[in-house]
């Protein structure tokens, strides 16, 4: 993704891209995008280092393409810390700088069209009408408050049927803006048919906020037009709308004045107590100056979107929808689910990290701005600072005197923008010359003005005029008497009139009428049905079709059809020619009444025109001459594109002559190639060149230069960058290219350095702050000292030998019984030791009171912001004092600067003592951990342990015990007399006797042809052994939903068939008590003695069944059953009204004959007359009675082997 930084001339300064090695590069971007008013911010952060950071300022600009369009964003707000190598850069749409002025308030005269109120709203802002979807609508509307430009011309809209706008910029390829344009849609997006969304399965949801706060289950609507007329829709015909599944979801009855959402009534409808009418919630909608038919339409589409909740959803990833789209939402949440449409409101993205993607949905639109408060407080403040001073006088008694007599007080008034400024110096003048006074008030008296005077102000702030206002102050006197004006009207005639000077004039008011003018012709109209044409054409011009580009000519005098003959010789006919520019005209062909030109062709320029002459006759006879013309213009498709490439070089000079890859210590110049080279062109005329270089920084930024500082210019702590080539050598050390250097008052450190790959044989830190890293393989030949190790991501692996520092001989005493600790060998106290290797503080040989304390501390590197740890194992064992922890931080000159303590450890027993999560503030270089012992008391340590977090290191005091939170990975044997283990994950193992715990195995194994995978395993515990595997459906097919489970427990072995469960845990402790399954149960009774149960429903030996089956229904007529591979077939009674066959059921395809059967059947008759015969077809397995005697019982049974 590419950025261009523009001054604030709109000229290129520099390029911010993650993919050029050159450019500026950028992270933790965000791009958050609102439906309301299409507003854009994009916020992210950059390195400080890079040569070009400071072209990044505010009142700049960030150009770039997305979703097919220019942006156009202006950096508001840039946050850095001096010590901070990342700076923080927010921008801003270009149209919020509507928010800064206001449009006063105004009223319509009439109904207008929404372009009129733009004109007003937006006039002098730029901003012009692009798309306009309402063009057709007027409303008549008034405001009474001034609003920005903005929130006014979003007011507008809303009373426009909630019409939205969506703002864009059109920007020249030299990034100056060519148009502002303002879109006013009915609705921004698409509705997208392909996509739903279903809570809870495949989407994300961060949040669901629901409101039916504004549902309503009804709607009555009425409009008004200009003479208070009132319409309803209770005449309207009967009407409804079903959901998909069949339901009525909106009704409305003629005679009723409502629509009526029985669904949403039952859902969310009134159920108090004496309720009447169903419990509908009735919304009352209005509508102006609309028909019966237009009101019911508006009201109908109203209730679809208030007859639900209003639910607002933040989903997590991408979802393919775009700001403004719509789509379907299925919501489990609710029984039945609810189905609802939603549009994406809000998007949140970003162009360096894929994971990041938000979308907000909700199926309501909010009227007001979606922008959060402060971001609205950022915007207010920017007009704040960006207002015009403004001036007013105010008066007590006007600007008028009369006959030289009264008085006036004038009142200055100053604001900045809304707010009012209270001045400290006034200047007032009368017709220029100066009023002694410096007050906000000055009275004009009538004898002050000689017939009229300007008396002005001005606003004084800090010596400068800020602003100034002015007022014209009249004398006027009574004048003579007039004469007054009278007007006499003389009969049909004239008028006479006398003005107020006496002068009488007598105008005529009636003169004689004229004679009658000749009798005027009918028109002629002469239309073509196809007058601009516009050719469809490849990139190089050529024409691809000319497919309806001829056209029709009709002629018509008055009412009269004229017809066209080719000749034009008699009356009423026509004929015409054509002259063709750039293209060659078709045949004219006669039509009847009328002419076909048929479709053009040759067409040679990108436009062209045919003119064609009318000439003939017309119905009365005289001739006539007119014309008309076709014009053509190619609409070309766009070349084939080519890849563009963007390349930067520097220079000292600002035509760009003698360029470089890299920036120096005198290139002040940056040039930016972009065009089809894949490789850098080496003419400077080839590069735009621009003035990168920024004003001067502070003294203590970085100096960059290609030759040493000289001692005169270095001071401590001044960083120096080598832009030099080739290596050299400096104070102290050898300087190499754009590495940067620290002098430290005798010599230069390296300081800082960029290299894609570091090898080095040996590498020494005193701190290194690592914020991520990945380590393949980490080989440590001997031992790793170290006074604190925190992997808190991930596994440690050692290959060798792991030590902490057994020698503590950094630690430092203090206080007044700091010569109380001591130990054996003496690395901790200065006394002597007891034979112990703990660490003791004894001073119950002092008469030290509870005040008097020794210290025991260490100090450790450290970094603001981070939280620091300590712990260790205490023994106490007896005095009147107290023992604890504390850790203080240390500022750059070891002063503390924040300290926190442990509480009080007095336990005359053993246990864990510790203080957690100490936040380093703002200036901590050190943090130092110390132990304190206080009073006369005796007590012992463990090492103290250190941990940067907020915890302290994971270990418990019990001994004997290690207790490790994440995972440890050995690559060797653990030999161990007694391992509890509460879950254990191997490869392979001897595990010898277990007691207790469980054996878990799972893997992943392949069910069906499709590739389709599912966990499977043994699970073993002190309960029993568990398996399981996939079961199967017919055909051999494996199911996606089932699984076989075989668990020995208890004596017996249990079958099961189960639904799908991973958690073998609840398998065994639940799903093996169901009767209904087969097991296999040894047992032993005194009645029985040894028994082997076994019991299914069906036992398949080679693939047949052999046991006894329980009687299966066959149909209502007959029932079977399986008994050792022989099928029987039983009917209690048959009684036939006729000697139609009777259908007695399919026999199942595993037990069908090999070929069909009929068996001979007994009548329950004496004599063998109606005895009839069973036909079994072994194909279809359907078995019939054959042609029974007409009311006569059978009873029987049939029986046949299933073949092997």
């Amino acid at each position: 993704m590419q950025f261009h930084i523009l001054n604030e001339n709109y000229t290129p300064v520099a390029v911010m891209d993650n993919d050029l090695p050159d450019a500026i590069n950028f992270n933790n971007s965000k791009f958050h995008r609102f439906l309301t008013g299409s507003a854009d911010f994009f916020d992210f952060e950059t390195s400080k280092l890079h040569v070009d950071h400071n072209q990044l300022q505010v009142g700049y600009w960030v150009a770039f393409k997305y979703d097919y369009r220019d942006r156009l964003l202006y950096i508001n707000e840039i946050a850095e810390a001096e010590s901070d190598k990342m700076m923080s850069i927010s921008t801003l749409s270009n149209n919020l700088d509507l928010n800064k002025e206001n449009t006063p308030p105004f009223s319509a005269d009439t109904a207008r069209p929404f372009s009129w109120y733009f004109d007003i709203i937006m006039y002098d802002t730029g901003y012009e009408i692009g798309i306009n979807e309402i063009s057709n609508l007027t409303r008549k509307l008034s405001w009474d408050s001034e609003m920005s430009h903005r929130a006014f011309l979003q007011s507008v809209a809303t009373q426009f049927d909630n019409a939205e706008l969506d703002y864009e910029v059109i920007l020249n390829s030299d990034f100056t803006i060519k148009k502002r344009l303002v879109h006013i849609k009915k609705q921004v997006g698409e509705v997208r048919e392909d996509i739903e969304l279903r809570y809870g399965e495949n989407i994300k949801t961060v949040k669901r906020s629901t409101n039916i706060d504004n549902l309503y289950t009804a709607i009555r609507p009425i409009s008004k037009d200009d003479n208070d007329k009132i319409t309803t829709i209770a005449s309207y015909p009967d009407w409804q709308q079903l959901d998909e599944n069949g339901n009525v979801k909106f009704f409305h009855k003629q005679g009723e004045d409502v629509i009526k959402a029985p669904i949403a009534n039952a859902r969310f409808g009134n159920r108090g107590i004496n309720v009447t009418g169903g419990g509908y919630v009735v919304y009352d909608f209005s509508y102006d100056k609309a028909s019966q038919s237009e009101l019911f339409n508006r009201a109908s589409k109203k209730l679809e979107t208030i007859s639900v909740p209003a639910i607002n959803y933040e989903v997590d990833g991408r979802t393919g929808a775009k700001i403004g789209d719509t789509v379907k939402i299925v919501d489990d949440g609710y029984t039945p689910p609810l189905i609802l449409s939603a549009r994406v409101l809000e998007q949140v993205g970003s162009f360096d990290n894929a994971s990041v993607e938000q979308s907000t949905f909700g199926n309501y639109k909010a009227l007001q701005s979606q922008i959060s408060d402060d971001l609205i407080a950022k915007m207010q403040q920017l007009a704040e600072e960006n207002a015009p001073y403004k001036a007013q006088t105010l008066t007590t008694n006007g600007l008028t005197f009369k006959n030289s007599e009264g008085s006036t007080t004038l009142t200055a008034r100053l604001y900045k923008g809304s707010k009012e400024i209270v001045l400290e110096s006034y200047a007032w003048t009368i017709n220029g010359v100066v009023i002694s006074g410096n007050s906000e008030q000055h009275e004009i008296t009538a004898e002050n003005i000689n017939g009229k005077a300007v008396v002005r102000w001005s606003a004084v702030i800090n010596g400068v005029t800020v602003a100034f206002d002015e007022v014209t102050i009249t004398d006027v006197s009574d004048g003579t008497d007039g004469i007054s004006p009278t007007v006499k009207v003389n009969p049909d005639t004239s008028l006479t009139i006398v003005d107020a000077q006496g002068t009488k004039t007598t105008p005529v008011l009636k003169g004689t009428n004229g004679t009658n003018g000749a009798d005027g012709k009918d028109a002629l109209n002469l239309t073509l049905s196809n007058q601009a044409v516009t050719i469809p054409a490849a990139y190089d011009g050529s024409v691809q079709s000319y497919s309806g580009t001829g056209t029709r000519i009709d002629l018509t005098e008055g009412a009269t059809v004229l017809q066209y003959d080719e000749k034009g010789v008699t009356a009423g006919t026509w004929k015409v020619s054509a002259v063709a520019t750039g293209i060659t005209c078709g045949a004219i062909i006669d039509s009847g009444a009328y002419a076909t030109v048929a479709n053009h062709s040759g067409m040679t320029t990108d436009s062209a025109m045919i003119e064609y002459t009318i000439t003939g006759k017309r119905s009365n006879g005289a001739n006539f001459d007119i014309k008309a013309s076709q014009s053509f213009s190619k609409s070309k498709q766009g070349i084939v594109g080519v890849s563009s490439y963007t390349w930067i070089r520097y220079s000292a000079n600002s035509n760009g002559t003698s360029m470089t890859t890299q920036p120096g210590a005198d290139t002040k110049y940056i040039g930016l190639y972009t065009g089809a080279s894949a490789t850098p062109p080496t003419n400077n005329i080839d590069y735009t060149w621009s003035n990168y270089v920024g004003p001067k920084g502070d003294p203590t930024g970085v100096t960059k230069q290609a030759t040493e500082p000289a001692s005169a210019q270095r001071f401590s702590g001044m960083l120096w960058q080598y832009t030099g080539t080739a290596s050299m050598s400096i104070t102290g050390t050898t300087a190499t290219p754009n590495a940067i250097y620290r002098w430290t008052g005798t010599a230069w450190e390296l300081w800082y350095f960029y290299a894609a790959n570091i090898q080095a044989d040996a590498a020494f830190f005193n701190l290194l702050n690592v914020s991520s890293a990945t380590v393949d393989n980490l080989g440590v030949n001997g031992a790793i000292n170290a006074n604190l190790i925190n992997p808190t991501a991930g596994n440690l692996l050692i290959n060798s030998e792991f030590q902490s520092n057994n020698s503590f001989d950094g630690w430092k005493f203090a206080g007044s019984l700091g010569n109380y600790f001591k130990d054996e060998s003496r690395l901790y106290g200065p006394g002597s030791g007891d034979g112990s290797t703990l660490i003791f503080f004894d001073s119950r040989s002092s008469s030290a009171s509870a005040s008097d304390y020794g210290i025991m501390y260490q100090d450790y590197r450290a970094s603001s912001g981070f939280s620091y740890s300590a712990s260790c194992i205490a023994f106490f064992t007896s005095g009147s004092g107290y023992i604890r922890l504390r850790i203080s931080a240390l500022d750059s000159s070891g002063i503390t600067i924040g300290t926190s303590y442990s509480t009080n450890y007095t336990t005359a027993n053993f246990g864990l003592l510790k203080l957690e999560n100490f936040l380093a503030p703002s200036g901590t270089v050190s943090v130092r951990i110390a132990i304190m012992g206080y009073g006369a008391s005796r007590a012992a340590f463990t090492r103290l342990m250190m941990n940067k977090g907020s915890k302290v290191a994971p270990y418990t005091p019990s001994a004997g015990a290690l207790t490790v939170t994440g995972d440890m990975v050995v690559d060797g044997a653990i030999k161990a007399q007694k391992l509890n283990v509460n879950t254990l994950s191997t490869i392979s193992s001897d595990i010898g006797t277990m007691i207790a715990g469980i054996i878990k195995v799972m893997a992943d194994i392949v069910i069906n042809a499709a590739g389709k995978t599912k966990k499977f395993g043994m699970l073993l515990t002190k309960k029993g052994l568990l398996s399981t595997g996939p079961t199967f459906d017919v055909a051999g097919q494996a199911s996606d939903t089932k699984m076989a489970v075989a668990s020995l427990t208890q004596g017996e072995l249990r079958f099961i068939n189960m639904d799908y469960n991973e958690n073998l845990e609840q398998v065994q402790d639940s799903g093996t008590s169901s009767v209904n399954n087969g097991f296999i149960r040894f047992s032993s009774t005194a009645e029985k003695g040894d028994l082997l149960e076994i019991t299914s429903n069906k036992i398949l030996l080679n693939g047949y069944a052999t046991q006894t089956s329980p009687w299966i229904t066959l149909s209502a007529l007959a029932k079977y059953r399986v008994a050792f591979g022989t099928v029987t077939v039983a009917v209690g009674l048959i009684n036939g009204s006729s000697s139609n066959t009777i259908y007695l059921g399919s026999i199942p395809a595993e037990l069908r004959p090999a070929d069909s059967r009929m068996f001979g059947v007994s009548a329950w008759w004496a004599d063998t007359s109606r005895d009839r015969h069973v036909q079994l077809n072994a194909d279809q397995g359907n078995m019939s009675l054959l042609n029974p005697y007409p009311n006569q019982e059978y009873r029987f049974e049939v029986t046949w082997t299933i073949p092997m």
